[in-house]
C-alpha cells in the first residue's frame, strides 16, 4: 500500500502528517474475495522511505531518539499495520424458489448465530 504511485506528488506530504501525527491520516485497503474480505490500514509509511530521508526527518523530528522510535515502529508490522479479515456476507437471493428463513428465533443452546433452521 503505497501513496506514491497513486499520487506521486502528495505522497512526501501524507507520509510526512503520518510520521508527525501518527493516526491523523491511515491508508485503508479494501479488498473483497469470494470467501473473505480483509481492510488493510496503513498508520506509518513504509521503512524504506524513511531511511531514504533519514537526514531531514531527524532534524524535523527533533534527533536521533524520536526517528529511530518511528523507524522501529514503521518496521513492526503490528505498529505499522492494522488488519481486519472476516468473513463475506452473501445476500439472499431475491429470485430464489427456496423460503425465506426467520433467522432471528434460535435457542440459548446455539448461542443465537441465526443460521440454523428451528
Amino acid at each position: 500500500m503505497h501513496v506514491d504511485t497513486a499520487l506521486p506528488c502528495m505522497a512526501d506530504y501524507i507520509y510526512l502528517l503520518q510520521i508527525i501525527i501518527p493516526g491523523f491520516i491511515m491508508l485503508i485497503r479494501e479488498e473483497d474475495y469470494d470467501e473473505y474480505e480483509t481492510k488493510t490500514t496503513r498508520i506509518l509509511p513504509d521503512p524504506k522511505w524513511i531511511e531514504e530521508r533519514q537526514e531531514k526527518l531527524r532534524i524535523i523530528l527533533g534527533g536521533d531518539e524520536r526517528f529511530d522510535s518511528v523507524l522501529s515502529a514503521a518496521k513492526d508490522q503490528n505498529r505499522a499495520f492494522a488488519y481486519e479479515r472476516s468473513r463475506s456476507w452473501s445476500s439472499y437471493d431475491q429470485d430464489s424458489e427456496d423460503e425465506m428463513k426467520d433467522l432471528t428465533a434460535c435457542d440459548k443452546e446455539c448461542g443465537y448465530c441465526g443460521r440454523c433452521d428451528y
